[in-house]
């Protein structure tokens, strides 16, 4: 097994640990708070993709301020919205995605990528091979299967064309994780799955996060360095190029979202002896590198977030 397949193992097997949820005695800043409910949302019935009667709910409009001021966090089944600004935690829902198949070999059955686009809509993967799409406007979050067959595929990202619509877009293949040598660029499409773009060029590990300045952002690791790069939905050929401190590379577990003009990084090193993800942001105009949290400030342990990043495009 590669050193890339020790990281993805290792950062499939935390997210198996349960949060500690800090529900009162926090104080204001700090990053466990989980502020209570108040979306305006009331549940309402499960919704009918057959065309169906649907949710009371599903009038509710999201906003670009509803979906980029926030990133959309999972741990377990439980979704959480992230304030960016006053940096607190809100309960949002429980994923009850009914799963058919059992997960890839070693793995526990889990989502393990998230991708948002601008009407509310998350496209989540989960460790089985099994895509489905979760409306983030209803309370109940209803959940309904994207595709047919199996769907293998590591990071996910949203990425708007020329004309406006929104294609989904997936890292190598979820299998190919624990051999890869290089990551791959792939299209999805509704009747044959994720079509591998090309390669994208550079060596290590790679992570989509999503799109700023009309750019898709990704994030990298090898043994020896880490960055940030534009990559080219085209022909996988990166262009601007951040460079991140040591101290940000492999051997760490990481999950990346963009929004806000900054690449939010949530990290674990795997060496060390705890469970629990630090974040990191990263301002894509200076380079500059802000700790949110460390993971001694935290109990949590972040894998699979996102947020709508192309929804002021």
């Amino acid at each position: 097994m590669s050193s890339q397949g020790l990281q993805f193992v290792l950062r499939a097997a935390a997210s198996l640990f349960a949060v500690a949820w800090c529900v009162s005695g926090c104080r204001d800043d700090n990053p466990h708070v989980v502020a209570s409910r108040d979306s305006g949302i009331e549940a309402g019935a499960p919704s009918h993709p057959d065309g169906g009667e649907q949710d009371a709910t599903r009038d509710r409009r999201f906003t670009c301020a509803d979906l980029t001021d926030f990133m959309y966090t999972i741990e377990g089944d439980k979704i959480e919205r992230y304030n960016l600004d006053e940096r607190t935690f809100e309960h949002w829902g429980v994923l009850e995605c009914e799963t058919k198949k059992p997960a890839t070999d070693g793995y526990e059955l889990k989502p393990h990528s998230i991708a948002i686009d601008r009407r509310g809509m998350a496209t989540v993967a989960y460790t089985s091979g099994e895509l489905f799409t979760v409306d983030l406007k209803v309370a109940t979050l209803p959940c309904r299967p994207a595709a047919a067959g199996d769907v293998t595929v590591g990071s996910l990202a949203m990425v708007p064309d020329s004309n406006g619509n929104e294609a989904l877009y997936g890292t190598t293949a979820f299998l190919e994780w624990l051999t890869a040598e290089q990551t791959a660029l792939a299209r999805f499409d509704k009747s044959k799955g994720f079509v591998e773009v090309a390669k994208i060029a550079t060596a290590g590990f790679g992570d989509l996060g999503g799109i700023d300045q009309e750019s898709l952002w990704g994030y990298f690791s090898t043994q020896t360095e880490a960055y940030l790069a534009v990559v080219s939905t085209e022909d996988g050929t990166l262009g601007r190029t951040i460079r991140l401190p040591k101290s940000l590379t492999y051997p760490f577990a990481w999950e990346f979202v963009v929004v806000r003009g900054a690449g939010w990084l949530f990290l674990m090193d795997l060496a060390g002896a705890h469970d629990r993800t630090s974040l990191q942001r990263i301002d894509l105009s200076s380079g500059a590198v802000e700790a949110i949290w460390s993971e001694q400030e935290t109990d949590r342990a972040i894998y699979v977030a996102g947020a709508a990043s192309g929804c002021d495009l």
